[in-house]
């Protein structure tokens, strides 16, 4: 199997669902791929041509990946059937896939018009990070103890549910605090992106 070469599969799945005729086009604002699948490829990679962003620049010396081969028969089970990546691919929603071992990509690939240099939304992949840094503040003093309650550096969300929880429980999604997703515009994560869209993240917090 062919490695670290980001071309695109000719085929993906619901091409023309998602809007494959009209070029991938983005969303008006975020929440327009809730009930409108056709601009959810063009809004999750073109999220910073949309809402305002900080930019955070890039070191001068950056580290590089380097470059390997999958092995030809790796293979993942599903249901009791061997399948490639490709089958996997054929078969899901993927933008982007890359897979990474010891500091060397190898395997890149990309569907739905999608290339390198789009800037992808990361959704759930951005905790790792948020992790990270709050392991690298705790590590400096920035954060007393993990079992702090949030309020302790966020006054604002006093008083609050999540203000009332401790930074543990929140790396690791354990608040207790009921938050339905269902992604149909009407739940609990709508309500909340469109709070901290309009008066920020500790309003958003605020009500719970």
């Amino acid at each position: 199997m062919a490695a670290s070469t980001p071309t695109p599969n000719a085929e993906a799945p619901d091409q023309e669902l998602l809007g494959r005729a009209r070029g991938y086009p983005r969303g008006a604002h975020y929440f327009s791929w809730m009930t409108d699948e056709s601009v959810r490829v063009g809004t999750f990679s073109g999220m910073d041509l949309i809402d305002a962003h900080n930019v955070l620049s890039r070191p001068a010396n950056c580290w590089q990946y380097g470059h390997g081969a999958l092995d030809a028969d790796f293979a993942y089970d599903h249901g009791g059937t061997s399948n490639a990546i490709e089958d996997y691919l054929a078969h899901q929603r993927v933008m982007g896939l890359l897979i990474v071992h010891e500091g060397r990509i190898l395997f890149e690939r990309y569907q739905y018009e999608r290339r390198p240099e789009h800037r992808f939304l990361s959704h759930s992949m951005s905790k790792s990070l948020v992790g990270l840094a709050v392991g690298l503040a705790h590590k400096q003093g920035l954060i007393g103890s993990l079992d702090d309650p949030l309020s302790r550096y966020v006054a604002a969300l006093a008083g609050t549910g999540y203000g009332n929880i401790s930074t543990r429980q929140l790396l690791r999604m354990s608040s207790g605090i009921r938050f339905m997703e269902k992604y149909n515009g009407k739940d609990d994560f709508a309500h909340f992106m469109h709070v901290m869209h309009s008066d920020g993240e500790v309003a958003a917090g605020s009500p719970l």
